[in-house]
């Protein structure tokens, strides 16, 4: 879940949101979660950042 919030929330390399989650690479990163979600991590970025809002309003 904190690999897909940083996708979509930030605009950190792939590579640096592997590390901070844990994996040793980008490539098991990569692996792993078009596993779990069908896709590799710039796909995801690409198609639901621009719908992905960070509500303000609040902070």
């Amino acid at each position: 879940m904190n690999a897909r919030r940083l996708l979509l929330e930030t605009d950190h390399k792939v590579a640096y949101i592997a590390m901070a989650c844990g994996f040793p690479n980008s490539k098991t990163f990569n692996r792993n979660f078009k596993s779990w979600k069908g896709v590799t991590p710039t796909d995801y970025r690409q198609a639901y950042a621009r719908y992905h809002r960070i509500d303000t309003s609040c902070l």
